[in-house]
């Protein structure tokens, strides 16, 4: 069964059980109304009689018996009696000599005050006893019957149930026309979703103005598809750029080898083939474990331990590890801005990750520098939250490739004859995301490129609330 359906027969019915629930408690409060009046109608009657039976007249069962042996009786059918007896509960007046009222009920009628009443059932009439008292200071028991039925309740009733079905099929309409209208949001999300998938998956749904379950269930599923089309452009980077990254090492490796074998060599020469191949190798080794490192953090299965470490040992570890790979790079570091305090250079997170995301971004720096120097600098905001800059003297990125250069395998044509991976910069946005960090890009025209950091989420965070995190 389909929501819109679930949700109009449940509607339905509880507007249903509230309706029927309402028109009983009219029905009942109505018949209890007639019903009072019905009482009333007696006691009028049955004192109306009174007062002209027995008022100034002090009867007799003798006479009560003498009178029906005058005359011969007709017994028909009625809806109402009257009787009144005396104390001891002798028959005085009657309509019809059957009609007899329990002695049981004459006794508690007997016991009441006077003009005192009380209502019983009797068979099918509904009745009311009152003790009497006439001018001749004579007591009788005076009982009114009647067969309660009023043509009011009847119409009454038959309203209601008409009312009850045509009200109970227009909510049916309704909550089917409004679920309908309520539902509308998700049908439509239904319906992206099956142009998304399998071809369209860089589209988005349509998230709307209204912040509402609806719009959050389609933001959640815009960032699970931003997450699908990063991992299928990995993918699919990966299979396209992986046989290029590890075939040109391998392929040269090969080739050396292949000539060097065809003919003797020189010690030199050998010495010259194998260097070739171990830098080969190197590089290989190095686009390895930067593929190892992104799919270890993007899969998220390697939980890192964070601790605090401070950010100027990180840089002065990165220059010292990148002075012995690369003897002509060079990182300058500003010292101008530092605290006096050390304790606010201290943030939480893996020190071997931060490291690495900070290696890269000097490692670049220096690589596409005319001088091979990147220049970092740490500063801090309002807040005292620490801020680094890394900085570099090359060709300023194109603002239409600011927004590629985090992908996998990107890399831009104006760089293409630098020898690169196009892994670095995706693995420090993640390393940073995983740290709760954020880094942006800025550039002017042909001034180089500036990427900053920002610790602003951890810093000064006590360990155990970063552990809960």
């Amino acid at each position: 069964m389909q929501i819109r359906s679930r949700l109009t027969i449940q509607f339905s019915l509880i507007v249903a059980f509230l309706l029927l629930l309402t028109m009983v408690l009219i029905y009942t409060i109505s018949k209890e109304q007639l019903k009072s009046e019905f009482f009333k109608g007696l006691e009028s009657k049955v004192l109306m009689t009174a007062e002209m039976v027995v008022k100034y007249h002090n009867l007799k069962p003798e006479d009560y018996l003498a009178s029906l042996e005058e005359k011969q009786e007709i017994f028909l059918p009625t809806k109402e009696k009257i009787s009144i007896y005396t104390l001891d509960q002798q028959k005085v007046y009657a309509f019809q000599r059957l009609d007899e009222v329990p002695s049981n009920v004459l006794k508690e009628i007997s016991g009441l005050d006077n003009m005192e009443s009380v209502r019983f059932k009797n068979q099918n009439y509904d009745a009311i006893g009152i003790k009497y008292k006439n001018n001749l200071n004579q007591e009788y028991l005076l009982v009114s019957q009647g067969i309660f039925t009023s043509e009011e309740l009847i119409r009454l009733s038959y309203i209601l149930a008409v009312v009850f079905f045509i009200v109970i099929f227009l909510v049916g309409l309704t909550g089917y026309f409004f679920s309908v209208q309520a539902l509308s949001p998700v049908s439509h999300i239904i319906r992206q979703m099956d142009e998304v998938f399998p071809s369209q998956i860089g589209k988005r749904l349509d998230v709307g103005k209204n912040n509402d379950e609806i719009s959050r269930l389609a933001t959640m599923f815009n960032n699970l598809l931003e997450k699908a089309e990063e991992a299928f452009l990995n993918q699919k980077g990966f299979l396209s750029n992986i046989s290029h990254e590890l075939k040109n090492p391998l392929a040269s490796a090969i080739a050396q080898l292949e000539v060097t074998l065809l003919t003797t060599r020189s010690q030199e020469e050998y010495s010259q083939v194998l260097e070739s191949i171990l830098g080969d190798m190197k590089d290989l080794k190095n686009v390895v474990d930067q593929l190892m490192a992104l799919a270890r953090i993007t899969s998220g299965d390697d939980k890192a331990a964070f601790k605090e470490v401070r950010i100027d040992e990180l840089i002065w570890q990165v220059q010292s590890n990148l002075k012995k790979i690369h003897p002509t790079y060079s990182i300058r570091v500003d010292t101008s801005l530092l605290p006096e305090n050390p304790d606010l250079l201290m943030i939480q997170g893996n020190e071997l990750l931060l490291k690495t995301a900070i290696s890269n971004l000097c490692e670049n720096a220096c690589k596409f520098s005319p001088d091979h120097t990147a220049y970092v600098r740490i500063h801090f905001n309002k807040e005292n939250q620490p801020i680094l800059e890394i900085e570099d003297k090359g060709q300023s990125i194109p603002l239409e490739e600011q927004g590629l250069i985090f992908k996998s395998f990107y890399r831009s044509p104006s760089t293409s004859h630098i020898k690169g991976t196009g892994i670095g910069l995706p693995l420090v946005q993640h390393i940073l995301k995983l740290h709760k960090a954020r880094i942006g890009l800025s550039s002017e025209n042909n001034h180089g490129n500036k990427f900053t950091i920002w610790f602003s989420q951890w810093h000064n965070e006590s360990f155990s609330q970063l552990k809960g995190a």
